[in-house]
């Protein structure tokens, strides 16, 4: 799945699409620093959200 999202566009050239990349953190931790590092970094926004 990584490698799929790793060949997804940063920036849609149809403004009338969004993508939205949503990770459960359970999920999330599974992946290694590097992985996260790189679905991070493929972003242009990253957001973490948190229950309180």
């Amino acid at each position: 799945m990584l490698e799929y999202e790793m060949n997804l566009p940063t920036r849609f050239e149809d403004k009338t699409f969004s993508g939205i990349c949503v990770y459960h953190q359970a999920d999330f931790d599974r992946l290694s620093k590097d992985q996260k590092n790189d679905v991070i970094n493929h972003h242009r926004i990253t957001i973490k959200l948190e229950a309180y």
